[in-house]
C-alpha cells in the first residue's frame, strides 16, 4: 500500500515515489517528466519510508507551480495546513487594522515608527487582539486551524513609547524580547477565549521574527554561553520563533566561516536555540539587494541547514 502526508496530495506523491523506484519516474512540471522505458516491469517487495529533515515544510501556494515543489510540500510529517491568518505573515496591522482603531486607539500604534505598526506592550491593545484572533479562529471555515503566526508589518519599524523605550532597555535593546512576551501573553488570552467557548483544540502560536526582531533576547554568562536576560522572554511550550534571517548569502552555508553577514546571523541562531528548540526558519527566492543580480540558490536550504 502507499500512504502519504496529511495532505490532498500525500498519497499521489507517495505513488510518485513507487514510480521513482520502479521506472524512475520524475516529475519536473505538469507536462514535463522523465522515466525509464522497460519491457517488462518487475514489482520487488521492499519498503520504503521517506523521513523529511524538517518536520514541516511550507511552501507559499503561489509558488507550488511546480511538482517537485509541490512534492516537497506534500512529503513532509507534521501538519502542513499551517497557514498564517489572512495569508500573510505581517499580519498584525491587518488584524488591528489602523483604519478602524487608530482615530479612537492612537496609543494601541507604534509612536516614532514611520511604518505603521502595533505597539507590543499595549495590554489594551492585546485583549482586543486577543477578540479579533478568537473569533477568526472559530469561524466554521478555521476549526482545523491549530496554528496561528504573528507579524509586523513588512518593511521594519517598531514602537518608541515609554513602556517599549523601558522594556528595550531592560534587554540590551533586543526587539525581540518584547516580541516574545507579546507572544506569551497572547497565547494565555487566546486559549483562555477559546477553552471558555468550549474550544478544547491545542493551539502553537508563533511570531516572525524579521529585521529588528530577529536578534534573540539572550546574552553571555561568564563562560561564553548563551543565557536569557529573564524567564519571561523565553517562549512558551506552545510558541514558535520563526527565525528569518533576510539578510543572509543563500549561496553559502549559515556557518560558513567566508561570509561574515551569516556567522552573525548563525550566531543569533544559536542564541535561539539556547532558550528554545521550537524555531521555523523562513527562507526567500530572491535576492533583495538587487532583483537582477543572479540568485544562486539552486539546493541552498541543503547547505544552509
Amino acid at each position: 500500500f502507499v500512504s502519504g502526508s496529511n495532505t490532498d496530495y500525500g498519497v499521489l506523491f507517495g505513488v510518485y515515489k513507487l514510480l521513482y523506484h520502479l521506472v524512475g519516474f520524475e516529475a519536473f512540471t505538469y507536462d514535463a517528466y522523465a522515466l525509464d522505458q522497460k519491457d517488462t516491469l518487475h514489482f520487488y517487495e521492499f519498503d520504503v519510508k521517506d523521513k523529511p529533515a524538517c518536520g514541516l515544510i511550507n511552501i507559499r501556494k503561489q509558488r507550488t507551480d511546480s511538482i517537485n515543489a509541490l512534492r516537497m510540500f506534500s512529503s513532509a510529517n507534521g501538519d502542513n495546513n499551517r497557514e498564517s491568518a489572512l495569508g500573510s505573515g505581517h499580519n498584525l496591522t491587518v488584524l488591528i487594522y489602523p483604519g478602524e482603531y487608530k482615530a479612537d486607539h492612537p496609543d494601541w500604534f507604534a509612536q516614532g515608527s514611520e511604518i505603521e505598526q502595533l505597539c507590543l506592550s499595549n495590554e489594551e491593545m492585546m485583549d482586543e487582539l486577543a477578540r479579533v484572533v478568537f473569533e477568526y479562529l472559530i469561524e466554521p471555515e478555521n476549526l482545523q486551524l491549530n496554528y496561528f503566526l504573528f507579524g509586523m508589518a513588512d518593511g521594519g519599524g517598531y514602537c518608541h513609547c515609554p513602556s517599549c523605550t523601558a522594556l528595550l532597555e531592560k534587554y540590551g535593546g533586543k526587539n525581540s524580547a518584547i516580541a516574545v512576551r507579546f507572544t506569551n501573553a497572547m497565547q494565555i488570552k487566546i486559549n483562555s477565549l477559546l477553552e471558555a467557548y468550549g474550544d478544547t483544540r491545542e493551539m502553537t502560536y508563533s511570531f516572525l521574527m524579521y529585521n529588528e526582531y530577529d536578534d534573540p533576547p539572550v546574552k553571555e554568562d561568564g563562560n561564553g554561553n548563551f543565557v536569557p536576560y529573564d524567564d519571561t522572554v523565553v517562549p512558551a511550550e506552545n510558541v514558535v520563533i520563526q527565525f528569518t534571517p533576510i539578510g543572509i548569502d543563500f549561496s553559502k552555508k549559515l556557518d560558513d566561516p567566508t561570509s561574515n553577514t551569516n556567522a552573525l546571523e548563525y550566531r543569533k541562531l544559536r542564541g535561539w536555540q539556547a532558550i528554545t528548540d521550537q524555531i521555523e526558519y523562513y527562507g526567500y527566492s530572491a535576492n533583495f539587494n538587487d532583483f537582477f543580480f543572479g540568485y544562486n540558490d539552486w539546493g541552498g536550504a541543503q547547505r544552509l541547514f
